[in-house]
């Protein structure tokens, strides 16, 4: 009989034993897939199949800006920046008292600044990389898939500067454009740099290799330029009158005229250009056109309504409509329509497809995958 008792015993302290050992295995597994992927949250989510929240919830940003990033969001508002992880939870936030904040970023890369102040947040999918003080007012930043961040500044005289900044935020490359305003300024992959600079005579694009402050390229136009991103190898540039191709060089190898009519509201997208076009300056009426890469017309569709907030996506086009959004290809067959809040003031295509739709107070993502 005691040695039954014993037997017992023994195989109940085996078991125990083998249960720690599974248990110290367990937490050792867990502890280094918390390591290599962001934490224990994010292994949960992801062995339950769970892909995020369908809304995020934060403080008033009447006036902030808006990114996704990782399957969460970025909000720049008066009170700073704060960003929310994939569950809609506060993952961290920088408190500043910004003026007019503004954000903008590439695949894992974000920056957010103030415009006409003199600070701007590098971050990534794991944090904060840099603080950036500028010596002079910022006008604009931007920041490329591979984390190149260019800042625009303006010092007295009218001098506009553009520093480089690589992803570990160093300074690597700075450009000064004399008198002239710089207005925008991109980095294509690693090594060309395009600005937008305007003067008396109007904008002038100019580009550059990193490597030297030789000019490699310039282009002037008499009138405005709103806006410019790269397509491949080629610069888009949005104005009020047309959108203009550049190639490598800086010369035009194509235009979009409006012909008479008003743009309304553009998107720049990876692979189209959309655009918002109106025969009145004011009214409902418009239509919507879609450009691809070298500028031809693949597409339009008249609306009635005003337009709100519009993307561009990989070949898709998002639009806000009276309460409502419809995604169409660059063909306009129509993909998906949601019901949403009339009051979005930002549209985006994420990285898995789906779009968020950002207010003053909440932001809600459709076309999620389930």
């Amino acid at each position: 009989m005691k040695e039954k008792h014993k037997k017992n015993r023994g195989l109940i302290r085996a078991v125990l034993i083998l249960l720690l050992v599974a248990a110290a295995i367990l937490a050792v597994a867990l502890a280094v897939k918390s390591q290599q992927e962001g934490g224990l949250r994010l292994w949960w989510r992801q062995l339950t199949g769970r892909t995020g929240v369908d809304e995020f919830f934060y403080e008033n940003a009447d006036g902030g800006a808006f990114t996704d990033l990782n399957g969460g969001m970025a909000v720049a508002s008066n009170a700073g920046l704060f960003v929310y992880d994939e569950e809609g939870e506060l993952d961290w936030s920088r408190l500043f008292a910004w003026t007019s904040p503004a954000i903008t970023g590439a695949a894992d890369y974000r920056a957010a600044f103030d415009v006409g102040g003199n600070l701007a947040i590098f971050f990534d999918t794991d944090g904060s990389i840099a603080e950036i003080t500028t010596e002079f007012p910022i006008v604009s930043a931007d920041v490329n898939d591979l984390g190149y961040l260019t800042v625009c500044t303006e010092a007295d005289g009218y001098y506009g500067i553009v520093t480089v900044y690589n992803s570990l935020g160093k300074a690597i490359y700075r450009w000064s454009a004399g008198t002239a305003r710089v207005l925008r300024a991109r980095v294509t992959g690693r090594k060309d740099l395009a600005v937008l600079t305007v003067g008396s005579g109007g904008c002038r694009v100019v580009s550059m290799r990193l490597d030297s402050t030789d000019l490699a390229g310039e282009y002037v136009y008499p009138g405005l330029i709103i806006d410019l991103a790269y397509m491949g190898e080629d610069l888009v540039c949005v104005t009020p009158d047309c959108v203009l191709g550049l190639g490598p060089e800086m010369t035009e190898s194509w235009r979009y005229d409006f012909k008479g009519r008003y743009l309304r509201a553009y998107a720049l997208g990876q692979e189209l250009t959309a655009l918002a076009l109106s025969d009145f300056q004011v009214g409902d009426g418009f239509t919507a056109v879609t450009l691809s890469p070298s500028g031809e017309e693949l597409g339009s569709l008249e609306f009635t309504a005003a337009p709100g907030p519009m993307a561009a996506g990989t070949g898709r086009l998002a639009l806000s409509l009276e309460g409502h959004i419809e995604v169409y290809d660059a063909y306009f067959t129509l993909q998906e329509r949601f019901e949403c809040d009339p009051a979005v003031r930002k549209l985006l295509f994420r990285a898995d497809g789906s779009i968020l739709a950002a207010g003053t107070f909440s932001a809600y993502v459709y076309g999620k995958e389930t």
